[in-house]
């Protein structure tokens, strides 16, 4: 399973590009993104490639912010509905990080709260391998929308920040997020008022939210059932030949992935697993494997496992099966 955008986010982009000239099928050849007729939605990859080759043909330099100011709650996929049920904007928030990943999988939304301000930020781990400031600018955009939207009023934050340069015109951030906005930050991030969490959502209705949040739920097992193979067994098929390198570490992996050490760790987390969870699996199943192999000796093991002493390797084993590695070959021999 494709990390995707669903069509009905992608929607604004086509909707933007639309206004400006640039129909969807002349949007779709110009970037070379073939999309088939029965899809559920539009590979990550090829998204970024509509959004550059958009911004390219299209003559406005801001067309990401443009982006973001076309999403309404329709776009958000079924996980929009559940936002309108919420009691309080804190409620919508944890929501939008529950279940943002039934509209997306762009991204991760993170919620940190201090003493007297509380701070959105947004990961992405496609940023740290294709340019495209346009993304992370249409997704901070339609937050400030859809803040707006959801509490009934403008709402001025004390900052926003992007981890990309600053483009050359700066005058429509100022327009749309009407605060200081900084450039080559070490986040994509809003900072604002915590209070704010704590508003009342005018058009909310409560009563809608258990049978919207089970439907969603639902949605989010079966996504997950579809994704945790595929990037389990990615994680596997790297630590495989870095275990007996002594590589198997999460920055190891993660690079080889094109992503953070915090993206990776954050991506497991969301399936249910920590990195060393997954690297303990990995070495319990071919500790097994190679105790079946009468040749190799119980320090071939541990070191073929990425450990540097026998004793490490034998207590990691009476850990996960109870006996030691010897005892559980002489048994499994019989």
């Amino acid at each position: 399973m494709q990390a995707r955008v669903v069509n009905a986010y992608a929607e604004a982009l086509f909707e933007t590009a639309a206004a400006a000239g640039w129909q969807r099928t002349a949007l779709l050849e110009a970037a070379g993104v073939t999309v088939a007729a029965n899809s559920e939605g539009i590979p990550v990859a090829d998204y970024l490639r509509l959004l550059n080759t958009a911004a390219e043909r299209i003559p406005d330099p801001a067309f990401g912010l443009h982006v973001g100011e076309q999403f309404r709650m329709s776009h958000y996929a079924v996980y929009g509905l559940l936002l309108l049920a919420c009691r309080t904007f804190r409620e919508a928030v944890e929501q939008v990080m529950r279940y943002e990943s039934l509209a997306h999988d762009l991204g991760r939304s993170e919620l940190i709260e201090f003493d007297d301000y509380a701070e959105y930020r947004w990961h992405s781990p496609w940023l740290e391998k294709t340019e495209c400031r346009h993304l992370s600018e249409s997704v901070f955009a339609g937050i400030a929308v859809f803040v707006r939207w959801l509490v009934g009023q403008p709402v001025a934050a004390h900052e926003v920040c992007f981890r990309h340069p600053a483009p050359a015109d700066t005058a429509e951030h100022q327009r749309i997020f009407g605060c200081p906005v900084r450039f080559a930050a070490e986040h994509h991030s809003i900072r604002f008022d915590k209070a704010l969490l704590d508003w009342p959502v005018p058009q909310a209705d409560p009563s809608l939210r258990a049978a919207l949040q089970l439907h969603a739920d639902q949605l989010l097992a079966a996504r997950r059932e579809q994704l945790e193979p595929e990037l389990l067994n990615r994680v596997r098929a790297i630590l495989l030949p870095q275990l007996g390198q002594g590589r198997a570490r999460l920055a190891d992996v993660a690079s080889e992935l094109a992503m953070s050490p915090r993206s990776l760790q954050r991506q497991l987390e969301r399936i249910g697993y920590t990195f060393q969870q997954v690297l303990d699996a990995t070495r319990r199943d071919l500790a097994k494997r190679y105790l079946l192999d009468a040749k190799l000796t119980l320090t071939d093991i541990a070191f073929l496992l990425g450990y540097s002493e026998q004793s490490s390797f034998t207590h990691a084993f009476r850990d996960w099966e109870g006996v030691t590695p010897s005892q559980w070959r002489l048994a499994n021999r019989r």
